[in-house]
């Protein structure tokens, strides 16, 4: 027997646990290791596809990555368009083209993203899985109006949520009222509508952020946002920091329950919370932390460019989304993320001064995905 024969012959395999144990250490953000180990062998893919496997792996690490996100943008040629970029290995079942370009992204969370076409109505859809759920507009008036998804699961950790039921909030403004309702896909239907008489309309680009099972909204220009309880179905308005007017703030997250806003000014990206401040639930609005960008972003970053429909005013560097733990940048050198642990940057497009992006988040394991695509 040669001496390598009998290294080999002295190796001891690997027993089912230690292969699961490995497994559920492949990094979530990268599921093209996933997909290659489970088509090794049958018994790789059994493991991986097994439902224990796919419950621990989600449990294991906790939030879900984000996947790939949707960049708004305009062009003299095109006027609007969406473009699905991938952030990751993960490709959608059908392919990159099944998001349409004339689709507007509106919102995403839970695995979810929540599209408004040219037709009336909105479309929910599952990239993993590429099911599409048409949501038809209520009857209201409206001259803004923007919308949020989230699952309907009673105590769903949100790990998950492919196939659950869902729930879509819609918010519009109409001659100084504002009005909101919620559809159920169990039920195929809108609730009541419950209104509020306030001046402001709502943004209809600004993403929403949920807060325990409280949605806020930002207004169009304005220093206020609206806050939508939806187990009590209440609307109310809150004030939110008197910043310097070019600094457009967007929510990035819910960190133990207290809302979190990015606004950029100049070079300086300042972080804003709402901190309790009295009796009553009396809220004031703190600069938690500023992050300098001088250094960390190329010099065109931060050029103003004329705005392409208006030459007399300028579009400036701006928030533009957020996922967990990282605010994009929309620039004229294209589209960045910002680590707001370590403060690190990385160029993601080369799309310039984007209007919004909206990440999608979510894990792919083997027993919700189909197909996935090879890396281009």
């Amino acid at each position: 027997m040669s001496p390598s024969h009998s290294r080999h012959s002295m190796t001891p395999a690997l027993s089912d646990d230690d292969v699961f144990s490995v497994f559920l250490r492949i990094p979530p953000d990268d599921p093209a290791r996933l997909v290659c180990a489970s088509l090794a062998c049958k018994a790789w893919r059994g493991i991986l596809t097994g439902p224990e496997f796919c419950r621990l792996y989600r449990e294991f690490h906790g939030a879900p990555p984000m996947l790939g996100f949707v960049v708004g943008f305009w062009t003299r040629k095109t006027g609007d368009v969406s473009r699905f970029i991938t952030a990751t290995s993960f490709r959608p079942s059908s392919g990159t083209d099944s998001y349409q370009s004339n689709w507007r992204t509106v919102d995403s969370r839970h695995g979810r993203i929540l599209v408004r076409p040219i037709s009336d109505g909105y479309i929910v859809w599952d990239p993993i899985t590429n099911g599409r759920w048409g949501v038809p507009f209520p009857s209201m008036d409206r001259q803004s109006s923007t919308g949020a998804v989230l699952c309907a699961e009673e105590h769903c950790d949100h790990l998950g949520c492919h196939g659950h039921p869902f729930l879509v909030a819609m918010v519009v403004s109409w001659q100084g009222t504002t009005s909101a309702c919620v559809y159920s896909s169990e039920s195929g239907l809108w609730s009541d509508t419950i209104t509020l008489k306030h001046p402001d309309y709502i943004n209809n680009t600004g993403r929403s952020i949920l807060v325990g099972n409280t949605l806020y909204f930002p207004f169009d220009d304005s220093c206020r946002v609206l806050q939508y309880k939806l187990g009590e179905q209440k609307l109310s308005v809150i004030d939110v920091p008197k910043v310097y007017w070019k600094e457009r703030l967007v929510f990035i997250s819910a960190e133990d329950g207290v809302v979190v806003f990015a606004g950029l000014r100049g070079t300086r990206l300042s972080l804003w919370s709402a901190e309790p401040a009295g009796p009553g639930g009396a809220l004031a609005w703190v600069e938690r932390r500023v992050i300098e960008l001088e250094k960390l972003l190329p010099p065109r970053a931060f050029e103003p460019r004329p705005h392409p429909v208006d030459e007399r005013y300028e579009n400036e560097p701006n928030v533009s989304g957020f996922a967990e733990g990282v605010v994009f940048l929309s620039t004229m050198a294209g589209l960045f993320t910002v680590e707001l642990s370590s403060g690190q940057t990385k160029k993601v497009g080369k799309v310039k001064m984007a209007k919004n992006v909206t990440p999608w988040s979510s894990f792919y394991t083997q027993d919700r995905a189909r197909r996935m695509m090879p890396q281009p």
